[in-house]
């Protein structure tokens, strides 16, 4: 028998941290990325476009991403493209295959490892 402590199975708090090297900024995203925590990413992204500079948004450490985080990260794109910005993306697990799912694989550019 296995006992299962339920603090285990609850996902880390959402948080988003920036951490900038020069004119390089790596905005890392731990938790879930939904509708509810949408806007702290997307005013730590606006912050980061502000300063300017090459921008990664390192999603390894997330553990779930909706339809919401998804139209984020695709505006957020297309925003940088636009405006002659640097964006890459680290995209972890669950966002690689809702990329995929959804087929904007080929949209972003990546810091190695890219998806396959």
């Amino acid at each position: 028998m296995t006992t299962v402590d339920a603090r285990d199975e609850a996902p880390e708090a959402f948080r988003v941290e920036v951490t900038r090297r020069g004119r390089r900024a790596t905005v890392t995203v731990r938790g879930e990325l939904d509708i509810a925590t949408k806007p702290a990413l997307e005013r730590a992204l606006i912050e980061q476009a502000r300063i300017g500079g090459p921008v990664v948004l390192d999603l390894r450490e997330l553990a779930f991403i909706d339809a919401t985080g998804l139209q984020l990260l695709l505006r957020t794109n297309a925003d940088a493209r636009r405006d002659g910005r640097e964006l890459q993306l680290i995209p972890g697990q669950c966002v690689r295959r809702l990329l995929d799912l959804c087929g904007v694989t080929t949209q972003f550019s990546y810091l190695d490892p890219q998806p396959g």
